[in-house]
């Protein structure tokens, strides 16, 4: 699952491919204008994981609990994402395949 960012949209951008915004994206921006007015909206972060990989690259995630209240009704509300923070970065991989009519690759 990859939450959209900043981040995650340059490192798509770098490849040459558009970011895919999920369903989950298009709900979290939702929620946020919807809160957008509360001057008592916060953010809790609840756990950091730094994660090593075996040639030594380290990189950070974490989840994030917005809350916050609408303007409409003055509805208590929440959203949770888990796995945020700095990933490494996305490498293209180009996999050749067998010309069986020239008999080449």
């Amino acid at each position: 699952m990859v939450w959209e960012s900043a981040e995650g949209i340059a490192e798509y951008t770098k490849i040459g491919r558009p970011y895919p915004h999920t369903v989950l994206d298009k709900d979290f921006t939702a929620f946020m204008q919807k809160i957008a007015w509360d001057p008592n909206k916060r953010e809790t972060i609840s756990e950091i994981t730094r994660i090593k990989l075996a040639d030594d690259t380290e990189f950070l995630t974490y989840s994030s609990r917005w809350e916050g209240h609408d303007k409409l009704y003055g509805n208590y509300d929440k959203r949770n994402r888990c796995e945020l923070g700095v990933y490494e970065g996305i490498e293209r991989q180009t996999t050749r395949v067998l010309n069986e009519e020239k008999n080449e690759f």
